[in-house]
Parts: structure tokens; C-alpha cells; sequence
């Protein structure tokens, strides 16, 4: 029996498609990746988006900025993504979150576009997807006191890449883990947390056009490579990759309230 699968963090936008997208779907549905949430990272690439969604069953969209681009926020921004989330092919707000790795924003405009997208989601019941990178701590501090305050959108760590100790305040909150080709690279030494992670809140991911999966590393990511990520989960887990593909496929389409 063959597998059904969901990719929930690909950025099929991102212009290393162009060229091709049409094939890059057609090898998804036939290594049984049937869906694609498809994630903006800025203005000009949560409309492309959904430009693409229009022309292509298969994808949803998700609407944010991302934290590099967070000095670029507006409200005349946070009003666009609005306006785009009316669309029922939006399925989350993002990506947005924290990266005190690269700063290519400061601190401060990183936060202030995350309350604000934070806000959105709530105000639109929508789920909002994170990228923390190097800011597990804050990140967690600062969903812990949004829950405190009774606000608690469901919220997806994409690339989940902190502690096991930081994997805990996360899980006492709900949230939700995608993983993907990381899991496969050489030097991956976060096992302790795929195995930590709650079956039922565990997503799969691929983060195309980047971290393509063990043997195809260095090359551009596509959909098509999620179930290799998934065979290694399962490994690690020591679970069939059935009953984490199952597992996964439920998780998505309760996340993102897919329907047929």
C-alpha cells in the first residue's frame, strides 16, 4: 500500500522553481506527497502564493514575514496578509518568529512583527507557523505569556532544532514539530528530541528549496524527498514509517483543517 504524505514548510515561491514547477508537483504526487502547504516569507511571496494555489490543487498558502525581513514590517503589511487570509486556500499566518542567528533584523523589529502576526492569527482563529532559530528561550517565554493572557492560537515550530530541555516548555504549550532533512545529515545529533516529540503533534516538512535529505544533500530540495525524511524519523523513533506517515497525515489535516 502505497503511503500518503503532507509537506507543511515548503517555499515552492521561491523563484529556483520557476522554471519547472509543474514537474517539481508532478514528482511530489507520485512519491504520495498528495499536499503542499506552500509558505510565504514576505509580502511579494504570500501573494505568489497564492497566485500558485489558484492554478494548483495541491497547495495551500500560509501569509507572514519572516524574521530576516522583519525591519520591513508595516501595519499597511500586516493589513495585506489580512486581507489574503480571507482567501480559504490560507491554511496559517507565517512564517514568522525569532533568528538571532543571521540578524538581519534587530531584536526589537523581530518582536514586534511576531506580536503583530501573533495578533492576526488570533483575531483570525488561524494557525500561526514559528522560525526560531538561536531563540528557543525567548520564543518559549513569550508563548508562555500569551497563554497566561488566554490567547493561544495553535502554533507549529517548523524545523524544530532547540534542547530537549527547550522541547518541553514547547510541548507543555501544544505546539506542533515539523521536521525534515536535517534529521538525515551525518552530524545531526538531536535524536533524543525526534524521539521526545508526541506522535500526535509531530509534522513533516521539507523547508524546499533548502536541506535536502541524505544522499541528494546539496542539491535543491523538493517535495517529492519528504518520505525519505520520514523513513529516518521512524528509524529514530524506532515506529514503521506507516505509523508515522499516519500519524503525520492526520497531524496536517487536523492542523490546517485540510479538507478534500
Amino acid at each position: 500500500m502505497s503511503l500518503e504524505y503532507i509537506d507543511t514548510h515548503a517555499h515552492l515561491n521561491d523563484p529556483a522553481f520557476d522554471p519547472d514547477l509543474e514537474a517539481v508537483l508532478e514528482r511530489a504526487r507520485a512519491a504520495g506527497v498528495t499536499r503542499i502547504v506552500n509558505v510565504g516569507a514576505d509580502d511579494k511571496t504570500s501573494v505568489k502564493s497564492l497566485e500558485q494555489a489558484a492554478r494548483h490543487g495541491c497547495l495551500r498558502v500560509t501569509v507572514g514575514l519572516h524574521p530576516h525581513e522583519a525591519s520591513r514590517f508595516t501595519g499597511s503589511m500586516l493589513g495585506l496578509f489580512d486581507s489574503l487570509a480571507a482567501d480559504s486556500r490560507v491554511v496559517a499566518i507565517g512564517e514568522t518568529g525569532l533568528d538571532y542567528h543571521y540578524m538581519h533584523s534587530p531584536r526589537e523589529a523581530q518582536l514586534k512583527s511576531l506580536e503583530a502576526q501573533l495578533d492576526l492569527a488570533d483575531s483570525l482563529s488561524l494557525p500561526v507557523v514559528l522560525h526560531c532559530r538561536e531563540a528557543y528561550p525567548e520564543m518559549a517565554s513569550l508563548l508562555e505569556e500569551r497563554a497566561a493572557r488566554g490567547h493561544h492560537a495553535p502554533w507549529m515550530v517548523h524545523c524544530y532544532a532547540g534542547t530537549l530541555e527547550e522541547l518541553e516548555r514547547f510541548i507543555a504549550l501544544d505546539c506542533w514539530f515539523s521536521l525534515g532533512g536535517m534529521v538525515t545529515f551525518r552530524n545531526y545529533s538531536n535524536q533524543a528530541v525526534v524521539r521526545r516529540i508526541p506522535l500526535d503533534r509531530l509534522l513533516l516538512e521539507t523547508d524546499a528549496p533548502y536541506l535536502a535529505p541524505i544522499p541528494h544533500r546539496g542539491s535543491r530540495c523538493e517535495p517529492w524527498m519528504l518520505p525519505i525524511s520520514a523513513e529516518r524519523i521512524a528509524q529514530i523513533r524506532g515506529e514503521t514509517v506507516e505509523t508515522v506517515a499516519a500519524a503525520c497525515l492526520e497531524n496536517s489535516t487536523a492542523l490546517f483543517e485540510f479538507t478534500a
